[in-house]
């Protein structure tokens, strides 16, 4: 079993990918292993010494693995499958469960510009 994430960063007042313009791509394949955790976004912070340091942004931990799906719990809260961002926030979800076969969209609660990864298990 392989897990695909795809990520996407848009600009827009809608994350339809049909309205809104995507500005960046990026593909991952990982092996999942349950406990492990797979980090899909950094952020460039300085450190006290005036030196580049890069931070997690977005990652999730692999909470648990089934024959046919997995747990994934994210470190923020995010939209599922294109929720709106203020129902996203007021759900405040964490975790998802990821089938084979069936693709999951994970959005960042905001408005105007943003996230998006597309999980899939193969």
């Amino acid at each position: 079993m392989k897990l695909y994430v795809e990520k996407s960063v848009w600009t827009g007042k809608l994350r339809n990918p049909d309205d809104s313009p995507i500005v960046e791509q990026k593909n991952f394949k990982f092996e999942p292993e349950k406990g492990k955790k797979y980090v899909l976004d950094y952020i460039e912070c300085k450190s006290i010494f005036g030196k580049p340091k890069m931070k997690e942004k977005f990652y999730f931990t692999i909470i648990d693995i089934q024959d046919d799906y997995i747990i994934i719990k994210t470190n923020k809260v995010m939209g599922e499958n294109n929720v709106s961002p203020t129902r996203a926030v007021e759900e405040g979800k964490k975790e998802f469960k990821i089938e084979v076969g069936v693709k999951k969209i994970l959005d960042e609660p905001i408005y105007d510009v943003g996230k998006t990864y597309v999980f899939e298990l193969k």
